[in-house]
């Protein structure tokens, strides 16, 4: 693997994990710290599309890893569709 990306993976173990990108020590109180950076990020870009006149914003999400970040998001975030693809390597 490339360099940032193995740094990038950690960094979002580490947040996934902590909540914090330079621990790897387990926080249970943290485990939905990414659904709910994102949740409040939708907010903010939902907002600024209807401040600009937009009436829709459609917006893509990649690479959730844990079934409890959908759960989430799907709960919180109006209009939430998963797709899942599988990629297989040759």
């Amino acid at each position: 693997m490339h360099v940032y990306t193995d740094l990038l993976q950690k960094i979002g173990n580490n947040l996934r994990k902590s909540g914090d990108p330079y621990s790897d020590e387990a926080n249970p109180k943290e485990i939905l710290f990414i659904p709910k950076i994102i949740t409040k990020s939708i907010n903010v870009m939902q907002k600024a599309s209807l401040i600009e006149g937009e009436e829709n914003s459609y917006i893509v999400i990649d690479a959730l890893r844990h079934p409890y970040e959908i759960r989430y998001l799907n709960r919180e975030t109006s209009n939430f569709f998963h797709n899942s693809h599988k990629y297989y390597r040759q």
